[in-house]
């Protein structure tokens, strides 16, 4: 989707996530608004020229809210706001007139100023269908002097009418111009146009060669969602998110893990690389890998198995807790979550309890450890050892005289926890 939200600095993406934005305010329609207070209406409008960015973007989505026409004009001019947020959020609170503003803001598109252009553009985009009076003006638009405005205009003509053969030219010129910004707003717009956006392959496989680590991660997701073909794709992306993992920016370590967790089922060097970013040092990229880790199933499991014994607490306990979440499919790892039983850490003791009771009668190697674990110091270790016991059932027959002993727990949640393992093993 294109717009002019900023990334970094003051340059703006081409391209604004603008849903969210567009969401809340359709949401506000629902009970049907009163008509609006002329009073409340001028001291909003009034905001919209206030210093603070946030009052301005709060009074353009009040005044969509209340559809109020007295701020169209307003609402207009502040697409040229020198924030690309704000003018982002004036676009998005004419869009929320709908097609009765289709004409004020067509009218834009003729603008002597290129930011009045380019939001006009974006605005109708946004409309969507109701704006399809717009399009013989938008069409003009794309021989536009400005790129921005071209591509604007281009990916509101798809949006409108989804004429992706008149759309694609367009964006993949403007792919090759030299403000990155544009470069990432056109690969998203391509991104979001999926399966129609099929002929623009060849050229975003290009852009994996990009001097700038977003584009190539951007190019890399534009792929996935237009071919819908991770195993394809994989031979062609693992170089290029391989040399991409090692990154500073931990943003763009997280999103090029993501991406590799896509194309994990399908590829082995995908998941060393996982296994690899499960150790980072940033946890929310840590975290990303492990979940990723699960998601990829039986391939993942040696590489979950190996964080058990990692020195990093964090990467034991999101090793252990994938493996919890497998379940059976996590068989291979019972030797090694037998000995994070004993691990010093309690919440990678009580994991490692959990993870092995949802192995049921597959746990059954794991009853001599899980009955030493009735002992644990910590109440949680002891409660999960019974019920993994008890999961177990008739296969954990020798661990019943220590859960007769386990009744006796200072823990009533242990005792009842004994006793529900005590019937399930007897049956």
């Amino acid at each position: 989707m294109f717009a002019a939200a900023a990334a970094a600095g003051s340059n703006a993406k081409f391209l604004f996530p603008f849903g969210d934005l567009m969401n809340k305010m359709a949401t506000a329609q629902a009970p049907p608004p009163p008509e609006p207070d002329p009073v409340e209406v001028a001291r909003l409008t009034k905001q919209l020229a206030d210093e603070n960015n946030k009052l301005r973007v709060q009074a353009a989505a009040e005044l969509a809210k209340r559809k109020a026409k007295a701020a169209v004009k307003p609402l207009m001019a502040m697409l040229r706001d020198p924030d690309p947020v704000v003018r982002t959020s004036a676009a998005a609170a004419l869009a929320h007139f709908g097609k009765d503003v289709v004409g004020d803001v067509t009218l834009g598109l003729y603008a002597e100023d290129r930011m009045t252009r380019m939001g006009s553009a974006m605005t109708l985009g946004m409309i969507g269908e109701p704006a399809k009076t717009a399009i013989t003006a938008l069409k003009g638009s794309l021989i536009d002097s400005d790129v921005k405005v071209r591509g604007h205009a281009a990916q509101a003509i798809y949006r409108i009418s989804k004429d992706a053969k008149t759309a694609l030219p367009v964006l993949l010129k403007c792919m090759q111009d030299e403000d990155e910004h544009v470069r990432v707003g056109v690969i998203n717009a391509l991104a979001m146009m999926g399966a129609d956006a099929k002929p623009a392959e060849a050229d975003l496989k290009t852009m994996l060669s990009d001097s700038v680590a977003l584009i190539r991660i951007k190019a890399a997701e534009a792929l996935l969602e237009i071919t819908k073909d991770p195993k394809g794709l994989a031979p062609v992306l693992i170089p290029v998110l391989e040399k991409l993992a090692g990154n500073e920016d931990a943003g763009i370590r997280a999103e090029v893990v993501a991406l590799i967790g896509q194309l994990g089922i399908h590829d082995a060097k995908a998941v060393e690389l996982l296994q690899i970013a499960s150790q980072d040092k940033d946890a929310n990229v840590g975290q990303i890998a492990t979940s990723a880790l699960f998601h990829a199933g039986d391939p993942a499991v040696p590489s979950l198995m190996k964080g058990l014994t990692d020195l990093n607490v964090q990467v034991r306990f999101r090793s252990v807790t994938a493996l919890a979440q497998m379940g059976p499919r996590a068989e291979k790892a019972i030797p090694a979550l037998i000995n994070a039983l004993s691990d010093s850490d309690i919440s990678i003791r009580w994991e490692a309890a959990l993870a092995l009771g949802k192995m049921k009668s597959l746990a059954k190697p794991a009853v001599e450890k899980l009955i030493d674990a009735l002992e644990d110091p910590a109440y949680q270790v002891r409660l999960m050892a019974a019920e993994a016991l008890g999961e177990i059932g008739p296969d954990a027959k020798a661990a019943l005289d220590a859960l007769k002993k386990a009744q006796n727990d200072k823990r009533g949640e242990v005792v009842d926890a004994a006793r529900f393992a005590i019937k399930t093993i007897s049956k």
